[in-house]
């Protein structure tokens, strides 16, 4: 999908009618309805967190989150922005959520978290 300033354009260039804000929460409410089919009680076991990747393409940065691409956005800051503000968003309603950037060493590392802790990516 492509971005032009505020609209989100499939790749096959049809635009949606919907802002690309809007397509990170139709997509947020999909990773919920997963998430509440999973065993949450005590006991269980503790899945790992919803992960936000930032991705740079040519000059433009990409979202990558539950196998769709969002974007591009102009800078890495502007896709943090969006980035972090859908995951807190996610956060809010109890799920553990990360925006993770790959570093120069080729690894993606957690760039922000709603956790106490920064956990190791494997």
């Amino acid at each position: 999908m492509r971005a032009t300033r505020g609209m989100l354009r499939r790749s096959h260039g049809s635009p949606p009618n919907f802002s690309r804000y809007a397509a990170l929460e139709i997509t947020l409410n999909g990773a919920l309805r997963a998430f509440r089919e999973v065993d949450t009680t005590w006991g269980a076991l503790k899945m790992s967190p919803t992960r936000y990747f930032l991705v740079q393409h040519d000059n433009n940065w990409m979202i990558k989150f539950a196998d769709e691409e969002f974007g591009p956005y102009k800078s890495k800051s502007e896709a943090m922005l969006f980035a972090v503000d859908a995951a807190r968003k996610l956060g809010e309603r109890g799920n553990a959520t990360e925006v993770c950037l790959m570093g120069e060493n080729g690894f993606f590392h957690a760039e922000w978290s709603n956790q106490g802790a920064q956990t190791a990516l494997a």
